[in-house]
């Protein structure tokens, strides 16, 4: 059998599997995520662009990763507990919103790459939504956002933790508003 050269010079072993099991696993994870993959210069040939390793110059992470997410336009997004920090392809860099704009806490928990392109934050003090470079933050239910999910539908979902009095939990984003899930709809208190 007539491997190709990239896969003849991986290691022996990969994250402790068999060279099979690792270039399967490498298969399955691009096929899986193809459709969120965008080069920085679609235009570009993958050829074209060659990195080997990172340098303190590319920039490097502000804290210990958190969370991680793609959004449309190509970017990684990385959250950090000390802030949310944006990789291109190329460089590291923190990500500070425009003037008069701020994230409710700087410890970034939870973060989704909306299929609308825009990006939703879970800090320690709540939720953010990024989107047409303008930042929205949900402050009407503070506490830690451990969790944020897109539905089949396009409806983001995130837990809250604790839960302020009068919400519950779980909540979904409607609109540009929040509806928050009780024990009055058995969502337990304690979850």
């Amino acid at each position: 059998m007539h491997l190709p050269m990239f896969i003849r010079r991986l290691p022996t072993e990969l994250l402790g599997l068999s060279r099979l099991k690792s270039l399967l696993m490498l298969l399955l994870s691009v096929a899986v995520s193809a459709d969120r993959l965008v080069a920085i210069e679609p235009t570009h040939h993958v050829t074209q662009y060659v990195h080997t390793a990172w340098r303190i110059q590319d920039g490097f992470l502000n804290g210990i990763p958190t969370a991680i997410t793609q959004t449309l336009d190509g970017y990684i997004w990385i959250g950090t507990q000390s802030g949310l920090m944006r990789f291109d392809g190329i460089r590291f860099l923190p990500w500070e919103p425009p003037n008069g704009e701020h994230l409710l806490s700087t410890r970034i928990d939870a973060l989704v790459g909306d299929r609308d392109g825009s990006l939703w934050i879970g800090t320690a003090g709540g939720l953010s939504h990024w989107q047409n470079n303008h930042l929205v933050n949900f402050a009407d239910n503070p506490g830690v956002v451990p969790e944020i999910l897109q539905s089949r539908n396009g409806t983001i979902w995130i837990a809250i933790t604790p839960a302020k009095a009068g919400f519950g939990p779980l909540c979904e984003i409607v609109g540009s508003g929040m509806r928050c899930h009780d024990e009055n709809e058995g969502i337990p208190s304690g979850v």
